[in-house]
């Protein structure tokens, strides 16, 4: 995911950049802004995505741990 999310950036971080800064220059660079201000809109959407399955799944494993340790409590 990493890789996927550095592809994107390194292979038009120029364009990124200055399409974000000023709209204006990069329109005049014949960069398209609302393009570019997509992509990292995009991106941004699946590092989210991405950290709350990986909060999701550490959550559910925590809470299995402390299930299993309840019920060993009780068992004994």
């Amino acid at each position: 995911m990493d890789t996927l999310l550095g592809v994107i950036v390194g292979y038009r971080c120029s364009a990124l950049l200055s399409s974000t800064l000023n709209p204006d220059l990069a329109l005049a660079s014949g960069i398209s802004p609302r393009r570019k201000q997509l992509v990292l809109s995009i991106a941004l959407a699946i590092v989210v995505a991405f950290l709350f399955a990986g909060l999701n799944a550490a959550n559910a494993l925590s809470w299995r741990a402390s299930n299993q340790s309840t019920s060993d409590q009780q068992v004994s």
